[in-house]
């Protein structure tokens, strides 16, 4: 429902993870891996488009740790998503919708 969804990512926001610039992103993986797959599993059954829309807002959570983190990509959000793609290919079971095919980026 549009309710769960903005209180999950109301939840992410409220972690402040792109905060995180002293943890690497298996630590990330670590932390949200058993909340995404507990949100793919109650929600995932019905509505995949919106299921995606949520990772999307997840990845670009996700950008905003690298370019805090990583100041090599001079706040561009292009370089980010790019390095993204490459680790979701190198590692591809780091996090969990990675694991089932979700790309949502």
């Amino acid at each position: 429902s549009p309710v769960a969804e903005k209180r999950i990512a109301a939840e992410w926001k409220k972690m402040k993870f792109h905060k995180w610039t002293g943890a690497d992103i298996q630590q990330i993986a670590n932390e949200f891996n058993p909340k995404i797959k507990g949100i793919i599993q109650y929600y995932g059954r019905f509505k995949k488009w919106k299921l995606e829309r949520l990772l999307r807002n997840f990845h670009f959570r996700l950008v905003k740790w690298l370019l805090n983190r990583y100041k090599r990509f001079a706040k561009s959000y292009k370089k980010a998503y790019s390095w993204l793609r490459k680790v979701r290919k190198d590692f591809p079971n780091l996090f969990y919708h990675w694991q089932l095919g979700y790309k949502a980026m």
